[in-house]
C-alpha cells in the first residue's frame, strides 16, 4: 500500500497497515494521537511505528514492515525498556536486548561507566527514557556514543518541544529523594552545596510514584547535545507515513536519528592495482567521520602533494595508475593540511614475466 493509497474514501479515515505486526487497520484521523492505540492486532501507537519506520529506512535504505525485516544476527542492537511489541520482534531478526533500569538486564544511561557487554552495537533505541535522566542529561548522550559502534544509529523519541530551550525542573540534583508529605509527593533535594530544595506539583508519567519528568526538552536542545556527543548525520524525522500509520496533528516530538562518528578513513579499490598495459584505475574511497570537509591529496613517489578532491565522503576513480609508481593519497581536515586523517599507498603489480 503506498500513501497514495492509504487515505479511504470515506472522509477523515486513514487505513494503513500497521508496520509492526502487519495488521490492516483503519481510524479517524480526529482520534489519532502520538500515543494513541491504533492498531487492532499489536496495541501499538504512531510513536512505536515511527520507530520501526526510521530503524528500517536507516539500516536498510527502505520503508519495510518489521516481519520482512531481513533476518541478520550479525546486526547487535539495544533497547531501553523498549516496547515488548516490537522489542520481541526485534530479537527474532537482530542481535538484539532490551535492557531495563530496575531489573536485569540493567542499564542506568546516567552512570559514569556503562557495562562493557552493553557496548558495540550497531544502533541503540530509546523511547521516551531521556526525560527521566537525573542530570546532568548530556552524559546520557555521551554514553550512547559510546555504547555505538563507529557510525552506529541511535534512534530517539522524548516528548519535546518547539521552544528555543530546554527546561530542567531540577537543575541542581543531587541528593534527593521522592516522599509523600501529608498525600502530596514531594521531591527533596540537598543541592552539591549544602542547600535543601522542595519541590510540589511533581509531574510523573504513567501515575504518581512512577517515573518523574526532569525536564521538557526542546528540538534545539537535543539536537545541541547529539552534537555535543560527537553525533552526525543528525534527523529529524518529520515527513508522514500514513501507508503504516505515522503520523499525529502536532509538530512536534518527532523521532530523531544520529549516527556515531566513525574513525577517518581512506581506502583503494583494487590495491594492489592489475597488472596491464597503459595506465590503470583504482577508486579511492573516503570519510572524515563527523561529516566535516575533507580535502584528499595525493603524492607521486614521494613528489609534492597535488590536490585529489573534497567532501566529507566520496569515491572518486583515479585513472592513471601506472606500474612502477607509488601512490601516497592522504586525507587532511583543511586546505591548509594541518591535520592528516588517514593515509593509503597505492601501486600497481608488474607484468608477470
Amino acid at each position: 500500500m503506498d500513501q497514495a493509497s492509504a487515505i479511504s474514501y470515506e472522509p477523515g479515515t486513514l487505513c494503513f497497515r500497521c508496520n509492526i505486526c502487519g495488521e490492516h487497520c483503519q481510524t479517524a484521523l480526529d482520534r489519532l494521537g502520538r500515543e494513541e492505540v491504533s492498531c487492532k492486532g499489536c496495541g501499538s501507537s504512531p510513536r512505536a511505528r515511527a520507530i520501526i519506520r526510521v530503524l528500517s529506512t536507516q539500516l536498510f535504505g527502505k520503508n519495510l514492515l518489521l516481519s520482512d525485516f531481513p533476518a541478520r544476527r550479525d546486526i547487535r542492537g539495544l533497547g531501553m525498556t523498549d516496547w515488548k511489541g516490537y522489542a520481541t520482534r526485534l530479537a527474532e531478526k537482530f542481535s538484539y536486548r532490551n535492557t531495563y533500569y530496575h531489573q536485569e538486564p540493567r542499564l542506568d544511561i546516567s552512570a559514569v561507566e556503562i557495562p562493557a557487554d552493553l557496548l558495540s552495537n550497531d544502533f541503540v533505541i530509546s523511547s521516551e527514557v531521556f526525560e527521566h535522566v537525573v542530570p546532568p542529561v548530556s552524559r546520557a548522550f555521551e554514553n550512547v556514543s559510546k555504547m555505538l559502534k563507529p557510525g552506529g544509529l541511535f534512534i530517539l523519541t522524548v516528548p519535546y518541544t518547539n521552544n528555543k530551550d530546554t527546561i530542567e525542573h531540577f537543575p541542581e540534583l543531587y541528593d534527593f529523594a521522592v516522599v509523600e508529605d501529608h498525600e502530596a509527593v514531594v521531591l527533596r533535594n540537598r543541592t552539591r552545596k549544602g542547600v535543601i530544595q522542595e519541590f510540589r506539583h511533581l509531574v510523573f508519567h504513567g501515575g504518581p510514584g512512577t517515573t518523574l519528568e526532569m525536564r521538557v526538552f526542546s528540538e534545539n536542545s537535543i539536537i545541541q547535545h547529539l552534537r555535543n556527543a560527537a553525533f552526525h548525520a543528525i534527523k529529524v524525522h518529520r515527513e508522514p507515513d500514513f501507508a503504516h500509520g505515522v503520523w499525529w496533528p502536532e509538530s512536534w516530538a518527532f523521532p530523531i536519528s544520529a549516527r556515531s562518528n566513525m574513525l577517518p578513513m581512506i581506502i583503494a579499490s583494487p590495491n594492489p592495482v592489475p597488472a596491464g598495459e597503459g595506465t590503470a584505475t583504482t577508486t579511492i574511497t573516503w570519510n572524515t567521520g563527523d561529516d566535516t570537509m575533507g580535502y584528499v591529496y595525493v603524492s607521486v613517489n614521494d613528489r609534492e602533494e597535488s590536490f585529489f578532491g573534497r567532501a566529507p565522503q566520496s569515491s572518486t576513480a583515479a585513472n592513471w595508475i601506472q606500474t612502477g609508481f607509488r601512490y601516497q593519497f592522504r586525507l587532511y581536515d583543511g586546505t591548509e593540511r594541518g591535520k592528516l586523517l588517514a593515509e593509503t599507498t597505492v601501486t600497481r603489480n608488474k607484468p608477470s614475466s
